[in-house]
């Protein structure tokens, strides 16, 4: 199979089906079942594009890779902050990777989302070996500091 697209057997592709038709029921028990991981990835893009927040989460939980794009594509995180909405990136919140925490922060931040502030918290401080840290970081504290002066 072709982990970058998703592509292989039909059983793969069967995961895709029911996230394009947004059938929660029916992810959960494929899930339930077992993935490949090329399927949880593309079916983890196609929920960012159809704007499935919930069942982005549930993909993630399983083991998508926010990070994964395939040929000519966004990566799924990036086209989640530039969504604009707040389910898809609030889903990428607790993902096990600082950097997808840190894009989710500022994807909030930047969408006015509240979230933010308590999110850019759990992650901590910016690391100093990691200079773009505080730029990320830095969206939810001027959020904070707009809305109410934190």
């Amino acid at each position: 199979m072709d982990r970058s697209t998703g592509a292989g057997a039909d059983g793969d592709r069967a995961l895709l089906r029911p996230v394009r038709a947004a059938d929660v029921d029916r992810v959960e028990r494929l899930l339930r079942e077992g993935g490949r991981p090329g399927t949880l990835d593309a079916a983890f893009r196609l929920a960012v594009r159809t704007r499935a927040g919930y069942i982005a989460q549930l993909l993630l939980a399983h083991g998508a890779d926010p990070g994964a794009s395939g040929p000519g594509e966004l990566p799924p995180l990036r086209d989640a902050v530039a969504s604009g909405s707040p389910a898809l990136v609030g889903a990428l919140l607790d993902d096990p990777e600082r950097r997808v925490g840190l894009t989710a922060v500022q994807g909030l931040a930047l969408h006015g989302d509240d979230r933010c502030v308590e999110a850019a918290r759990r992650l901590g401080p910016p690391r100093p070996e990691h200079p773009d840290e505080e730029h990320l970081l830095g969206a939810a504290w001027r959020h904070a500091w707009r809305h109410d002066g934190r």
